[in-house]
């Protein structure tokens, strides 16, 4: 009889002892856990900078990726080309490389080497400074 009574009790206890355990390893793990990162925030951080090479007369910056120069990549990614946008504003951006300041985000999908190639031979006489995360100003200097 004492058993019957005894079971419930020690079930209960262990369920409540688990339940406890698991609640103190979430909570000691919920400090440290890393948050996802804010996509617009990180784009901004990358873009800042860009936007400082600017020289402040450009109203209208052209604008490439990777499909732009290797049709074997898919695009276009209109949310890094708004992002872009708003990170550069008041600089109006233009789909393409007519303008005389052009950004490439060109990503990881190909090599600066490659990316130096084809604008050699679609632009002529240009600079390029690569700001990292596959983000390029470049400046045609032959306009």
């Amino acid at each position: 009889m004492k058993r019957r009574r005894f079971l419930p009790l020690a079930l209960a206890a262990f369920c409540l002892i688990s339940a406890g355990r698991s609640l103190l390893e979430s909570a000691s793990s919920f400090g440290t856990s890393h948050k996802p990162e804010d996509m617009v925030s990180s784009w901004d951080a990358h873009m800042r900078s860009v936007g400082t090479a600017l020289p402040a007369s450009v109203i209208v910056a052209g604008y490439l990726e990777g499909f732009n120069l290797d049709s074997s990549i898919p695009g276009p990614d209109v949310a890094e080309f708004v992002l872009t946008q708003y990170a550069l504003a008041p600089v109006a951006l233009q789909q393409g490389a007519d303008q005389d300041w052009i950004v490439g985000n060109f990503g990881n999908e190909l090599t600066p080497a490659r990316i130096g190639s084809i604008l050699d031979r679609q632009l002529g006489s240009h600079t390029v400074q690569d700001f990292g995360f596959g983000i390029y100003l470049i400046h045609r200097l032959d306009r």
